[in-house]
C-alpha cells in the first residue's frame, strides 16, 4: 500500500544581512540571513532540528497570496509550485 502524497508548503524569508551587525561582523560582504524555526526536543519527529516553517496545504489556503498587501515596499513575494 503506497501513502498518497500530502500538498504541503513552506516558507522562506531571506534578506542581505546588514553590513553593521555584530552577527555578521567578520562575515563576507556579500551574504545574506535566512530565518528558520528551531523544533522542540519533546516532538516525534525532527525533534531539536532546524526548519523552514510551513505545513500541510488545506483548501482554506488557496488565493492566500491575494490577501497579502500591495504597498510593501521592498518585498518581493513569489509563489513556487
Amino acid at each position: 500500500m503506497t501513502t498518497p502524497i500530502r500538498r504541503a508548503a513552506t516558507v522562506l524569508l531571506v534578506r542581505d544581512a546588514p553590513k553593521q551587525s555584530e552577527s555578521v561582523r567578520d562575515a563576507p560582504v556579500d551574504h545574506l540571513q535566512v530565518w528558520m524555526m528551531h523544533r522542540i526536543a519533546a516532538l516525534n519527529f525532527a525533534a531539536g532540528a532546524h526548519v523552514f516553517p510551513g505545513g500541510a496545504v488545506e483548501a482554506r489556503d488557496a488565493g492566500a497570496l491575494a490577501h497579502v498587501s500591495s504597498d510593501l515596499d521592498g518585498v518581493d513575494i513569489a509563489a513556487i509550485s
